[in-house]
C-alpha cells in the first residue's frame, strides 16, 4: 500500500504546499508522525497537553518541493507570523484494492519547535543516490489551543 500526502501550512503572509503531483503522487513528504503528548498525572491531561507531529521529507527534483524546502527552512528561523494552520491529507492506493482510504487532519495554531535538514554525505542508506537532500520538521500546537479547535476527518 502507497501512502501519499498533500501537507498546506498556511500562514498569514504566505503558504507552504507539498501537492501531489499530475501523476497522482508527491515522493517530496516520506512520512507523517503525530500524537497527543500530555502530564502523566491524570488531573492535568486535559490542561497541559499539545498535540505534536513530525514531518519527514526530501527534495524529489520538482522546482515545487524546492521552494517549499525554503519556505520551510525561513519559517524555522522567523519570529514573525509563527503560528500556522496545518492541513495533511493522507491518501492511500493499492493497484486493484477496494482498501483505499483518505484522511484529511487540521491543526490550528502549530508552530515549529524544531528544522533539520540533510545534504550529500549526511544522508545515510542512498541506495539510488538521487535523493541529495532530506529535512525533518518538528511542530507542536499552541498551548492555549481549545479541544474543539482540532479535529481529524475519516472521509
Amino acid at each position: 500500500m502507497d501512502f501519499h500526502y498533500e501537507i498546506t501550512i498556511k500562514g498569514s503572509k504566505d503558504t507552504i504546499e507539498f501537492k501531489i503531483d499530475d501523476d497522482n503522487n508527491n515522493d517530496a513528504i516520506t512520512g507523517v508522525k503525530f500524537g497527543f503528548n500530555s502530564d502523566d498525572a491524570t488531573k492535568e491531561r486535559d490542561r497541559n497537553g499539545r498535540v505534536e507531529m513530525v514531518v519527514f521529507g526530501k527534495f524529489d527534483g520538482r522546482r515545487e518541493t524546492l521552494t517549499a524546502i525554503k519556505q520551510l527552512s525561513e519559517w524555522a528561523r522567523s519570529n514573525d507570523d509563527v503560528y500556522r494552520e496545518v492541513t495533511i491529507v493522507l491518501t492511500t492506493s493499492e493497484n486493484g484494492s477496494d482498501g483505499n482510504f483518505s484522511r484529511t487532519y487540521h491543526f490550528d495554531k502549530m508552530f515549529c519547535i524544531d528544522y533539520f535538514e540533510k545534504t550529500g554525505l549526511a544522508i545515510e542508506n542512498d541506495s539510488n543516490n538521487n535523493v541529495g537532500l532530506e529535512f525533518t520538521l518538528f511542530m507542536a500546537q499552541a498551548p492555549t489551543y481549545k479541544i474543539s479547535e482540532t479535529k481529524a476527518e475519516i472521509f
